[in-house]
């Protein structure tokens, strides 16, 4: 399983905010037209793919690999040196922009005149919005053996890539404003709990474990650990075991008290989610106001919710909300 520190690495390369009144999430591209594959062989033993990379967009070097299906024996993947960076993230990398030629080296078995790819690579706008890891399985023709007839060689076309396997809109769909993509309500149950609910749009989903909620402004008042329904499972090769959401989750929050008395207090909701087979967004902040009614004390035992491992965003780009 992913370490939790890489899990955060990976699932957090969106975290950077929009250049303020430069860029929005319509403003992105599909991924595939923020990066353009194709892919040829113009010898047996060379197989070429190229990216075409929109002005505004980045690739990482390290991020990309190759892995070919039995019948062409790959060897070393070339790729040419990249600007180079600190990443907040990966550390020191390269990174590509513009355009960037992968040469993937091998042996074609004989008899063997098409090749199955696997293609693996990540990217982001320059406005600090990361894409999710992005797989294509890719079919090129190579060229005719040496005697034999010469074969067209067609650019394959990149298959979709489904992150989770959901359906709803994918990847030509543009995304949506963080707030209408992901809804949330905080309602006050009694002195002692809350109901939250999350409502990921239809083509959207959202990540259980990048959840971090806290109170602020009233004292001797915390959250315990929430309670959250059945999620989706899934092994996913980048981030390991992950649990999410694609339809609207009710969660109940506990509150622990040292005192009894009613107060005023704002809930601070920090979460993660992303669109099926396209963007993560950053991590979102909301503020819901709540006015809690009188309690009863907490036993000394009971246990608070974990910081995340991410913090919540500045006051600037949290949402203020109004508690039902």
């Amino acid at each position: 399983m992913t370490s939790p520190h890489r899990f955060a690495a990976l699932c957090a390369l969106a975290l950077a905010p929009f250049a303020a009144g430069a860029f929005s999430e319509a403003d992105l591209l599909p991924v595939d037209k923020a990066f353009q594959l194709e892919v040829q062989a113009p010898r047996r033993d060379a197989i070429e793919l190229d990216w075409k990379i929109a002005p505004g967009y980045y690739l990482y070097r390290h991020r990309i690999s190759v892995k070919a299906e039995p019948g062409f024996e790959a060897g070393a993947l070339t790729l040419p040196a990249g600007r180079k960076k600190h990443d907040e993230f990966f550390g020191d990398v390269e990174t590509y922009h513009d355009e960037v030629r992968a040469v993937q080296a091998g042996t074609a078995a004989d008899g063997v005149d098409a090749v199955t790819l696997e293609v693996r690579y990540q990217g982001c706008a320059d406005a600090g919005v990361c894409y999710p890891p992005q797989r294509r399985v890719l079919k090129v023709a190579l060229p005719a053996a040496a005697g034999a007839a010469a074969v067209p060689n067609p650019l394959a076309a990149p298959a979709p890539s489904r992150l989770f396997g959901g359906g709803a809109p994918g990847m030509d769909a543009l995304p949506l404003p963080a707030e209408q993509a992901f809804r949330f309500e905080a309602i006050v149950g009694d002195g002692n709990t809350l109901l939250l609910r999350f409502t990921p749009t239809p083509g959207y989903y959202l990540y259980r474990d990048r959840t971090s909620l806290a109170l602020e402004g009233a004292a001797g008042i915390r959250t315990g650990m929430p309670q959250w329904p059945a999620g989706k499972f899934h092994r996913d090769e980048h981030f390991g075991n992950v649990t999410v959401y694609f339809d609207q989750a009710e969660v109940t929050l506990p509150l622990l008290r040292d005192r009894p008395d009613p107060a005023n207090a704002t809930l601070v909701a920090t979460f993660q989610g992303c669109q099926t087979d396209g963007i993560c967004y950053p991590p979102m902040t909301r503020r819901v106001k709540l006015a809690l009614p009188a309690g009863k004390v907490s036993p000394a035992n009971q246990a608070a919710a974990a910081a995340l491992l991410i913090p919540p965003l500045s006051g600037e780009r949290a949402t203020d909300a109004l508690a039902l």
